[in-house]
């Protein structure tokens, strides 16, 4: 947080070179910690983000403590979700590093643009966070700001949805050891949990109840607790259920948004389990299609009392289109029932043409159906 008069004081300008390597091509951003900008590598012959600490009058010590702390958890970590870390150092006296320069969106202006996420997408994305603050976790750091706009996308669209999760800015350990002064509250309060909003000792958990909030925005399109004002939000999120979900992901927000940090998952791996398998099919929902003739079923006995059952649907139906057509040239001339070890085929003839159904009764004893439009005088069903 900055106090009045403070000035950020951008040394860095379009064109120049850091080091006679790196060539600064434009600002890609500015967060609370320091700028980032994008540079050709000249040694590596790629691009990448270069970030800066931002120099202001606001306790520069502090700041670049926090800034070296983000450099060292980078320099340890190696993740597929994690932003890869290259090469640090000093340039005018302000730090630096250089990082993997992601082209894609990030997943708060996806959000922004109002993006329906399929359910496979919003899983993909689940689990990758997880792995990538497990893999934090275990070197004893945490986040303390997962939220969208610290959520990169390497490409999309694409089949495959990858993200990254970037900014390691407020990271604190998880012995307790604080980067900031006892009791000043970091991150970004829609996404803090109640502990992070109190300025308690937080634990893993803290970035779990993170994850929640973002995969909750993600399915239905807003935060979990209501607000107007940031105010009115940190209060629902310290005292208010977040809104009730049911179905697969009931137990995800469980583990995840509960008040109590001991109530949630004990890690983003044990988070992991409770995310629901969204590419198992469903069976008792499984979409009516039409088997075409030649098409092969597995051999196996039809059950008598289907086929009596669906001669006795044909005769019904039959009988009430004669009864809906008043015109006298309207003439049913023949009902056929054919059945073999495979299937039960049921035809007819009549003298108009109308909707017909195609029935297939499989050995599983399965009946799938569908309704065209037939424009001859041959129906089968």
């Amino acid at each position: 947080m900055r106090k009045a008069g403070q000035r950020k004081v951008q040394i860095i300008k379009v064109g120049q070179w850091i080091e006679e390597r790196y060539r600064v091509l434009r600002l890609l951003g500015e967060g609370a910690m320091g700028q980032v900008f994008l540079v050709d590598d000249e040694n590596t012959e790629t691009q990448r983000a270069l970030k800066f600490t931002i120099d202001s009058d606001l306790c520069s010590t502090e700041a670049k403590r926090r800034f070296e702390r983000e450099l060292k958890i980078c320099a340890e970590i190696n993740h597929p979700n994690l932003v890869a870390f290259h090469d640090f150092g000093r340039y005018q006296g302000q730090l630096y590093y250089s990082m993997e320069y992601i082209a894609g969106p990030t997943l708060g202006e996806l959000m922004d643009e109002g993006t329906k996420f399929s359910a496979k997408e919003v899983a993909d994305v689940c689990r990758q966070l997880c792995s990538a603050l497990s893999a934090l976790h275990e070197k004893g750091v945490i986040h303390r700001d997962v939220k969208p706009d610290n959520i990169m996308l390497r490409k999309y669209p694409a089949q495959a949805i990858e993200v990254v999760l970037t900014d390691f800015g407020l990271a604190a350990n998880l012995d307790g050891t604080a980067i900031t002064e006892t009791g000043f509250t970091i991150g970004t309060p829609r996404y803090m949990s109640p502990e992070q909003i109190r300025g308690h000792r937080l634990t893993s958990q803290a970035d779990l109840f993170s994850i929640g909030i973002v995969i909750f925005q993600m399915l239905k399109g807003h935060h979990p607790f209501k607000g107007d004002t940031a105010g009115q939000l940190m209060a629902a999120i310290m005292s208010d259920e977040p809104e009730k979900v049911e179905g697969p992901w009931r137990d995800f927000f469980a583990a995840s948004l509960a008040k109590k940090a001991e109530d949630r998952a004990s890690s983003a791996k044990t988070l992991v389990e409770s995310i629901p398998d969204v590419s198992k099919k469903q069976q008792s929902t499984k979409r009516a299609e039409v088997l075409p003739e030649t098409q092969s079923v597995k051999k196996g006995r039809t059950p008598l009392l289907p086929i009596l059952l669906l001669s006795v649907v044909i005769v019904v139906f039959v009988f009430s289109q004669w009864r809906a057509q008043s015109s006298d040239n309207f003439d049913v001339k023949a009902v056929k029932v054919e059945s073999t070890s495979d299937t039960v085929k049921v035809s007819w003839q009549s003298s108009i043409a109308y909707p017909s159904h195609i029935a297939v009764l499989s050995a599983e004893k399965q009946v799938i159906t569908t309704c065209t439009r037939l424009e001859s005088k041959d129906h089968s069903l």
